[in-house]
């Protein structure tokens, strides 16, 4: 028993209370357990965001609710990482970008405060590679396994193999623009505001056999070409035309101050046979974990191999640094020495502070932490939501 136990089970008895039920007091000491979850780090159209924002939300908060009843951090991560694993958008498993030959190749890490950790790369047709790598991590003595030597050990585990082709996503993703939007042009201004969509707009007009006016045409393919002004770009910008992201990823703190980080990817689009990313497979890139916190990095992939993020975050807490700073300095450092923006993390640490910060475009997370979720998907955007109807349930640490 616990010296807080102890003390409080003394108190009771010089009190005359009956302590029959002591256990049932619910006396021992526990944390407030936090949940942090990302969708990628990228560029994410329109008609994908809400939902991708949605899906990120539904997995902190799903799983959030569990570690407040009891939950344990690997449960959490890999629980989190599930979700997004079997929703279409998410570049892992379903739906993921697809290699030179068209398949869905994936890689998956998982790592706790216990400097263990477990990775497989370059597996196929295995409905949720994050559950493989805390396979590895738990019942094997190795971090890393990939390809066949990986396919093997899912078979020995009783990790079903799908048929071939089961993770492409069949669905073609909507225009990012409507057609009711383009038949309601009325004047110049209006067509020219869509002057960065002119390939989605001749093809819609060529399609509904309507007379494409010239001049304007003409006009907006030459503003397209040329040099626009800075109002112009940031529009391009923001609003992209394809889906383009990077690994998913959580962390979480559970009620027993353990925490625990994880990634997915299936790595880059059009990549070559035998080719693993470093975010799922290299130990401080893409994922690190110690006794001061742990963080998942998710981005450039190259970029991100060469820097080792995720290392970098985590060893800085080593300083007393706050949580916050640490995802600053180190993001800002990585786009100073790799020229390369497109990155994000999450990270808690060994006190259970959370932080969130990215240099990408966008990039979808969710934090659940003290009975809210707070969200976000582009730079500046934070929101912030009760969960309603949430129960806690502390169990004494003395009685694990």
């Amino acid at each position: 028993m616990c010296d807080y136990c102890s003390w409080i089970k003394r108190a009771f008895e010089k009190a005359n209370i009956k302590t029959e039920n002591f256990e049932e007091a619910n006396c021992g000491i526990t944390v407030e357990p936090i949940i942090i979850v990302h969708g990628g780090a990228g560029n994410i159209p329109k008609f994908a965001r809400e939902f991708m924002l949605q899906e990120v939300k539904n997995a902190a908060r799903d799983t959030y609710e569990k570690l407040m009843n009891g939950t344990n951090a690997i449960d959490a991560v890999v629980l989190a990482i599930n979700h997004m694993e079997s929703r279409k958008y998410f570049n892992c498993a379903k739906g993921g970008s697809v290699d030179i030959n068209g398949d869905v190749v994936m890689d998956a890490a998982v790592m706790n405060n216990n400097f263990e950790a477990g990775c497989v790369g370059s597996i196929r047709d295995i409905e949720h590679p994050i559950d493989l790598a805390r396979a590895v991590l738990e019942k094997t003595d190795h971090v890393l396994l990939v390809e066949n030597g990986a396919q093997r050990f899912a078979v020995s585990i009783g990790i079903p193999i799908l048929s071939s082709g089961s993770l492409l996503l069949c669905e073609a993703p909507p225009p990012s623009i409507n057609s009711q939007e383009i038949d309601d042009f009325q004047n110049e201004d209006e067509f020219k505001e869509f002057d960065n969509y002119i390939p989605k707009i001749v093809q819609h007009l060529v399609e509904k056999s309507m007379e494409i006016p010239q001049e304007k045409l003409a006009e907006c393919v030459t503003r397209r070409l040329s040099n626009k002004n800075e109002e112009q770009k940031e529009f391009e910008i923001e609003e992209p035309m394809d889906l383009s992201l990077s690994a998913v990823g959580a962390v979480a703190f559970d009620q027993e101050g353990k925490f625990v980080c994880g990634t997915s990817t299936a790595g880059n689009r059009g990549k070559l046979i035998g080719s693993i990313s470093s975010i799922g497979t290299v130990i401080g890139c893409g994922i690190f974990a110690n006794r001061f916190g742990c963080a998942s990095v998710s981005g450039e992939d190259t970029a991100i191999y060469t820097y080792a993020p995720a290392r970098k975050i985590v060893e800085k807490l080593k300083m007393s640094a706050s949580i916050e700073s640490s995802l600053i300095e180190e993001l800002n450092n990585f786009e100073t020495e790799t020229d390369q923006s497109n990155v994000g993390a999450i990270a808690v640490n060994a006190i259970g502070e959370a932080a969130v910060f990215f240099k990408t475009l966008h990039f979808p997370w969710a934090i659940c932490q003290n009975g809210r979720i707070y969200y976000g998907c582009v730079k500046g955007e934070k929101f912030s939501e009760k969960i309603p109807n949430l129960k806690k349930v502390y169990n004494c640490k003395c009685n694990k």
